[in-house]
């Protein structure tokens, strides 16, 4: 993808259509951004499961972790 892309950039500024800036920052990152979210949705339609494990991430912090779990089984305090 990133040689497309170079190669965009590359004619479009050889061929007099843009320069360099407006082309490698402006149009090229567009094109590049819209090929990313491309790819995430294709990726989560091939492996779903994948979506599930992203989302549980937000979940983190409300969670106890190992740390937490020792001292309350320590102290003896359970979570309801």
């Amino acid at each position: 993808l990133n040689l497309i892309r170079n190669a965009g950039v590359v004619y479009m500024v050889g061929a007099d259509i843009t320069s360099f800036e407006m082309a490698h920052n402006i149009i090229a990152k567009a094109g590049s951004l819209i090929a990313l979210i491309a790819l995430l949705f294709l990726t989560f339609k091939i492996v779903p499961e994948l979506y599930n494990e992203i989302l549980c991430i937000f979940d983190l912090p409300k969670r106890n972790g190992p740390v937490e779990n020792f001292f309350a089984e320590f102290l003896g305090k359970t979570k309801k």
